[in-house]
């Protein structure tokens, strides 16, 4: 009890020294007061796209023309005549912060660049409705990753004469309303790469790759034209190529074309395959094909064929002489149910590189 007291008797001290503790110094020393903030800059290094820091001029409703990290603050509506934003500077970056950039009537590129321009990272963000391209212009050595380009008059994204192009994450839609031989997805020349990205339901090609380009892990599906167009020394890998009006996969000369699922392609066409090669030195392998006009179509001599299966096509295999082909068999189906540890197996070849119908 006693100590219970004392320590009731003690409490009004300690808050009374906790309470001139808090306060500070009541004599603070002469000379001015310092800020104790931070700056804007310093809370949001970045510069807002807007009239004042990114004046529009007459072929674009803003201009960035410095170097820097530029980001949206809000939607941007198009007006007739002009492009969204003009980019004339190198090493730029733009985040649209998941905002949208709507086009309308008459408008011209959603994102455009003035020359050739290098060091860009475009991302995050929805562009849809523009007269042209939803984003366009050479950008080498550029990235441009999370952007949703949807419904615009040109190329959902078209990045073509760009070196070292990287497009991550992004799709198309609806593309190619407007102007002739555009689609979904354009990438640059060599050492672009596409990743990852979808690109549906577009006028023309879903996909087209300049020289020394790549495209993996991507879908094309139900575009008018072809799922994945590829010039020469480019690789197709890991793709899905469904139901594309043209031909699913198609490409000319030096190109790795492996491990892609084509099906239905040539679809609703009077003729289209799964995997068209027209060219030479090409190494198709490891790719299934499926319920198209043809299998996989090869036109010219000097190409490798190998582990490649085709079921369904109105004609499986047509490949003209001069080819390098590994075995073709039509696999037998199993007699029996399998149940157990073991099966003798049906395919009829144990050669590795052989190619099946089945």
């Amino acid at each position: 009890m006693k100590r219970s007291t004392l320590l009731s008797a003690g409490t009004p001290l300690l808050i009374a020294a906790a309470a001139v503790l808090a306060v500070g110094d009541l004599n603070p020393p002469a000379g001015s007061v310092a800020a104790t903030g931070k700056r804007l800059t310093e809370i949001e290094p970045r510069i807002a796209i807007n009239a004042t820091n990114t004046p529009g001029d007459a072929t674009a409703l803003f201009v960035i023309s410095q170097p820097g990290s530029y980001y949206l603050t809000g939607n941007l509506s198009g007006v007739s005549g002009k492009s969204g934003i003009l980019i004339s500077a190198d090493d730029v970056t733009l985040d649209l912060g998941g905002f949208r950039l709507f086009g309308g009537p008459g408008s011209l590129r959603g994102i455009t660049l003035a020359g050739f321009r290098a060091g860009l990272q475009i991302r995050n963000g929805t562009i849809v409705g523009w007269g042209g391209d939803g984003l366009g212009g050479v950008a080498d050595s550029s990235t441009i990753q999370g952007i949703k380009s949807r419904a615009n008059g040109g190329w959902g994204l078209n990045g073509s004469g760009s070196y070292g192009l990287r497009i991550e994450g992004c799709s198309a839609l609806t593309n190619g309303l407007a102007l002739a031989s555009t689609g979904g997805i354009r990438g640059g020349n060599a050492g672009s790469l596409i990743l990852d990205c979808t690109s549906s339901y577009n006028t023309g090609s879903g996909f087209s790759v300049e020289n020394g380009s790549e495209v993996s892990g991507s879908t094309s599906a139900a575009n008018s034209g072809s799922g994945f167009s590829a010039a020469s020394n480019c690789t197709i890998l890991n793709c899905n190529a469904y139901a594309n009006a043209g031909d699913g996969i198609i490409c000319n000369d030096d190109c790795l074309i492996r491990d892609n699922l084509a099906s239905d392609n040539g679809y609703g066409a009077a003729f289209g395959s799964n995997i068209h090669v027209l060219g030479t030195d090409n190494r198709v392998e490891s790719n299934n094909c499926n319920t198209g006009d043809r299998g996989i179509d090869i036109d010219l001599s000097g190409n490798v064929v190998l582990r490649n299966t085709c079921s369904g096509n109105t004609i499986n295999w047509d490949i003209t002489p001069g080819n390098a082909v590994a075995p073709i068999l039509s696999a037998t189906t199993n007699s029996s149910p399998i149940l157990g540890a073991t099966y003798a197996g049906s395919l009829g070849s144990t050669d590795p590189n052989a190619n099946f119908s089945y």
